[in-house]
């Protein structure tokens, strides 16, 4: 049983660190200690595995010890990015104004005729406080998680080539169509 005279010296290590109430509780560990595995019953056995799998799962998704939303620069910096693009809106008019859309870079068929920057210019725009609301909820639900999962650049990358390929398929769809009509929006 070399793993319970593993474990036994790793607590009485922590227990000359710690403070009174968790060395309490290794002392009391040291002298209760838990059964071996060889004595646990085939059913026993199962449960364990089972709650050892689980516990695998949730650490491999980063539910346990992890909280996303400490991390998630990128993410801040996507936020505060919408809500200052958002603030320049209401600054040169209305934020549901097309003439102010257009003017600050909405997405329309000049994309076509060189106005190439308006197909990552639309994505940061929004037409009114519930469309930048809904947006940025999003973005601050699932934004540290994915963020947490790619990294920091990785995330950003995605974010600039899904604005940019979800505009260009809106504008393919603009010229098919032969639509007149301006879209904004992080969603596309």
């Amino acid at each position: 049983m070399a793993g319970d005279e593993t474990a036994r010296q790793r607590l009485e290590q922590l227990s000359r660190n710690a403070d009174p109430l968790n060395r309490q509780m290794i002392e009391y560990r040291l002298k209760h200690p838990l059964p071996s595995r060889s004595s646990l019953s085939q059913s026993s056995l199962a449960i364990v595995e089972k709650v050892r799998s689980y516990t695998d799962q949730e650490h491999y998704y980063g539910l346990l010890n992890h909280r996303p939303h400490q991390r998630g620069l990128a993410t801040r910096f996507l936020f505060i990015l919408h809500v200052t693009v958002f603030l320049v809106e209401v600054f040169y008019g209305d934020s549901t104004n097309p003439q102010t859309l257009d003017t600050l870079g909405a997405l329309n068929l000049r994309a076509l005729e060189g106005e190439w920057w308006r197909i990552i210019s639309a994505s940061l725009l929004h037409a009114g406080v519930w469309h930048l609301t809904f947006n940025m909820l999003g973005l601050y639900l699932f934004g540290p998680y994915v963020e947490y999962w790619l990294g920091g650049a990785r995330f950003l990358l995605l974010y600039l080539f899904g604005a940019a390929g979800s505009m260009l398929f809106c504008l393919g769809d603009m010229y098919l169509f032969d639509s007149d009509r301006s879209l904004v929006g992080a969603s596309g």
